[in-house]
Formats: structure tokens, sequence, C-alpha cells
């Protein structure tokens, strides 16, 4: 016999966890050369667990949520190397970045200042001045990705895309917009497994 959505069991939906987050991001550059130059920084973060504040079965709250307070702290150290190849109407500037925590902060709920993992960022990004159409028009493109520190053996390395069209309109005004993506290589699947 086939089953109908009247013989399926019923469930309910789980409200979602909710939170807020803030931050500060401060960050030294010293230029090498003219076509070298590294930077320092670290965020300060601010995060707070809004709810849901039912008590879920079974409970899902997280110790550091427990009390619906802000939570703050520095999250992880960053540092970049760029290294511009072509400088002109093209730009191509290829970076690296490393990521460590600054220290054994608390990265397991909702209300956390990050993730606790190492990472290595490799990114290339590109340039261009549209004088052929006016000179107040650029482009630009950036690829990056993410070796991430694995955890339980799952990988979430990740890639970054974007594409940015910007306009000087005036002295001191100029219009931009930015197309950005982001893929996760590996992470958990959820969902039903196909038969």
């Amino acid at each position: 016999r086939k089953r109908s959505r009247a013989d399926m069991p019923r469930g309910r939906n789980a409200a979602s966890p909710q939170s807020r987050n803030a931050s500060v991001y401060v960050e030294a550059a010293y230029a090498v050369s003219d076509r070298l130059s590294l930077s320092a920084g670290v965020p300060f973060v601010l995060a707070r667990y809004l709810g849901p504040r039912e008590d879920p079965e079974p409970p899902m709250v997280q110790p550091v949520d427990a009390c619906y307070c802000w939570q703050d702290g520095l999250q992880d150290f960053g540092l970049t190397a760029r290294f511009n190849l072509l400088n002109g109407s093209t730009a191509l500037t290829p970076s690296v970045s490393f990521g460590v925590p600054s220290h054994g902060y608390e990265h397991v709920g909702e209300a956390v200042v990050g993730r606790g993992l190492r990472e290595l960022r490799l990114a290339v990004d590109v340039g261009r001045r549209l004088d052929f159409l006016s000179p107040r028009l650029a482009v630009q493109s950036r690829y990056s990705h993410a070796f991430v520190e694995r955890v339980l053996d799952v990988s979430t390395n990740r890639s970054n895309a974007s594409f940015e069209i910007a306009f000087q309109a005036l002295d001191r005004l100029s219009v931009r917009a930015v197309v950005s993506r982001q893929v996760t290589h590996g992470g958990l699947q959820a969902g039903l497994e196909k038969p």
C-alpha cells in the first residue's frame, strides 16, 4: 500500500535559534615597498543569544547562551601579505592570509565570539579602470579559497567570489554595486537520504 501524507507521522517545527552580533575590526598595515604590503588585525566581537526562550525538548541551549546576556572578546588574529603584480589601468594582486584564535574562547553556542579554528586563505584581486567608457568607471573582482582546520574530520573549507562595479559620481560620492557568493566545500549534510 502506498503511504499518503495523512499516514505520515506529524511533527512540529522547532523555533530557530536567533542571536545578535556586532564587531569592531582593528587593523594595522605596513607598506614594505610599492608592491608588497603586510597587515595584522583582530576583531572585537559582541554576541548575544536571543532565543527561543522556551525549554526545547531535548534541551538545546548551550551553557554560554543560557544567561541571554552579551558575551564579548577578541576573536582571531589575522595576518595578511599582499603583492601587487600589475599596476596601472589594470591591477592584479594576489594575497595570503593566516588566521589563528587570539585565545581559548568559548566556541560552542550561538553567543560566541568565533569558531576557534585556524585557517589559511589564498586570494587574488583583479581590477580595471574602464577609461574607454568613462574615467570614473571601474570594475574589480576577488576570489579566495580558505583552508580551514578540520573538526571531527569534517571539512569546512570555503570559496568566496565577488564582483564589483564602481562609478565615481562626484569627488566625494561614489556608487557601487557588489555581487558576492560563498560556497562551503564539505560540512554536514542535512535532509533525507535518497533511496
